[in-house]
């Protein structure tokens, strides 16, 4: 038990492992928002439905917001479901 707790102490310590973490959480966030933005994209949305995409959009990219919690997160996530669900959006 010591040597794991040990090795997990090195791990979160250690820079390069944060950063190779970090990279790989990257490449899982772009390759949704990737697959999202397909998936979007082939759907025939309304001029309103799409300014509302734009400005959900924009309020993501403002800087120095502190980045959500996960449960803030999952929060977050089931209001836009429940949003685009609103809209007719079902299969999602």
């Amino acid at each position: 038990m010591g040597k794991l707790s040990a090795g997990l102490a090195h791990e979160l310590n250690n820079p390069a492992s944060a950063a190779r973490r970090a990279a790989a959480q990257l490449r899982e966030v772009l390759k949704k928002i990737r697959d999202a933005s397909q998936e979007l994209g082939g759907r025939e949305l309304t001029a309103a439905q799409k300014l509302e995409i734009e400005k959900l959009e924009a309020s993501f990219i403002q800087h120095g917001e502190v980045p959500l919690n996960p449960l803030q997160r999952s929060d977050l996530e089931a209001q836009i479901d429940s949003l685009l669900r609103s809209h007719g959006q079902n299969d999602l």
